[in-house]
């Protein structure tokens, strides 16, 4: 009888333990670099820029998507083209408004108008 008991008492401090490490690594947060890691390879990854690069156009042209809306892509991007640069001569900073522009209008209508 003695030995049952022991064992309870062993497997109830260990069921105490296992749960006193679940609940520690809860509130476990990554360091802060480690999240600025995760976030840089998001924005520079190839699988999110060609998920872009494939679903502007189908956004822009869906029956569903008002045209008003899909403006909200084409217009500031043209005028950015336009409008007079912060770099003369270099369409970096024109491409690099445009990919941002693309990146934000695309998350927009897929998740407001599920395109």
């Amino acid at each position: 009888m003695g030995l049952g008991i022991r064992n309870l008492f062993i497997n109830q401090v260990y069921w105490y333990q296992l749960r006193l490490d679940q609940d520690l690594n809860r509130f476990k947060t990554k360091p802060a670099w480690k999240e600025m890691n995760a976030m840089w390879a998001k924005w520079l990854s190839l699988r999110r820029w060609g998920h872009v690069f494939r679903r502007i156009l189908p956004c822009c042209g869906h029956p569903g998507f008002p045209c008003t809306k899909s403006s909200l892509f084409a217009v500031p991007a043209i005028i950015y083209w336009v409008m007079p640069d912060v770099l003369p001569w270099v369409p970096i900073d024109d491409m690099a408004v445009t990919l941002l522009l693309m990146n934000w209008f695309t998350a927009r209508a897929e998740r407001k108008y599920r395109v």
